[in-house]
């Protein structure tokens, strides 16, 4: 064999170890660019959908005005409104420790009245009959991108 063609052999096996190489760094680097974007894009999501709040105002606004307004834990972290009648509202203040939270419905300043300790059957044994709404959450969505421009 002359040197000639052992040049051209070792040159061909070199050729190919730098080409494997430089594929592998290619791939390496999309991964870790799609990796990236994909976490960034899930904490932008993730972090906006987590700020949720409580519509107790949407769910007094459905309640008479002139009667006290309850708020009621269901558990699992739902929560009611309930309108009551005066002496219910006596009897509620003897038995459980209550506090206030004012929210605002249509411009007016609204007392609710929030119950430490009692659970949505408990108050429902005690007081007998309320109207209910359900207190929703608010629940804030969005793409990290502007649609217009898509």
């Amino acid at each position: 064999m002359s040197v000639h063609h052992r040049r051209f052999a070792a040159t061909t096996r070199t050729a190919a170890r730098t080409r494997g190489s430089r594929s592998r760094l290619k791939l390496t680097m999309t991964w870790l660019t799609i990796a990236t974007a994909l976490s960034l894009f899930t904490f932008t999501v993730g972090a906006g959908a987590v700020n949720t709040k409580p519509d107790y105002a949407g769910a007094a606004k459905q309640l008479p005005s002139d009667k006290p307004l309850v708020v009621v834990d269901k558990g699992h972290g739902k929560k009611e409104v309930c309108s009551v009648n005066q002496s219910q509202y006596e009897l509620l203040e003897t038995r459980y420790t209550t506090g206030h939270l004012t929210v605002t419905v249509d411009g007016s300043p609204v007392d609710l009245v929030t119950v430490e300790g009692a659970k949505d059957h408990d108050l429902h044994v005690l007081l007998g009959d309320m109207q209910c709404k359900l207190v929703q959450q608010k629940h804030v969505f969005y793409l990290p991108f502007d649609a217009q421009t898509s």
